[in-house]
């Protein structure tokens, strides 16, 4: 009976994901509104009825392909950060950390900066802004707000809230990323350590 309830529960998760990555793909190319149910379907090799399952909508499809990427982001930049290391080490491993990820996951980060840019991200803007609990889910917000909450008890961050610290050096790291992908500067270390380094200074003391 237990293996019969894992085997199900499993089918479940490789379906969902299936469709997640399907949307991704999708999205990522031709941007929401050219990505229709039916041919994130076709893609995923999952019934259109059994998607609606899953998804009720596709607003509800997009908002958990956001959790879904968001979760990504945060495991992979997190991974080997030390929280002993001084603030600004933290800082500069996950914004480097941050940058990598989106120069090797091309359509994740198309799909998140195309998502934080649309209506969906403005709603979860206003979600993240309002609700304590969200900011301390696994998420790319929450790791910044971490180290954000360590330079505040050390007196090294700016007097503002973690949202606009955040809005400060996150959309001037993807603004940055978005430059170099469309060519106007090279994805030179030297540059991105000296990129980093003022958007520290920005939002530092």
């Amino acid at each position: 009976m237990k293996s019969t309830k894992k085997s199900t529960v499993d089918t479940i998760v490789n379906r969902k994901e299936a469709i997640l990555e399907a949307s991704l793909n999708i999205i990522a190319k031709k941007g929401f509104h050219a990505a229709p149910m039916s041919q994130i379907s076709l893609k995923s090799g999952v019934g259109i009825g059994t998607m609606y399952h899953y998804f009720k909508s596709k607003t509800h499809l997009i908002n958990a392909l956001f959790r879904y990427t968001n979760l990504k982001i945060y495991m992979t930049i997190t991974e080997g950060c030390d929280p002993g290391a001084p603030v600004k080490e933290q800082f500069f491993y996950l914004s480097k950390k941050l940058f990598q990820f989106f120069t090797d996951h091309p359509e994740a980060s198309s799909f998140f900066l195309q998502y934080i840019e649309s209506p969906y991200g403005l709603k979860d803007r206003i979600k993240i802004y309002n609700s304590k609990s969200y900011q301390q889910k696994k998420t790319v917000i929450h790791a910044f707000y971490t180290i954000f909450d360590k330079a505040r008890e050390q007196f090294l961050a700016k007097d503002l809230p973690n949202f606009i610290l955040f809005t400060l050096s996150f959309n001037s790291l993807i603004h940055f990323y978005g430059d170099i992908q469309v060519g106007l500067f090279k994805p030179e270390d030297s540059l991105i350590d000296k990129t980093i380094d003022a958007i520290w200074d920005t939002i530092t003391r």
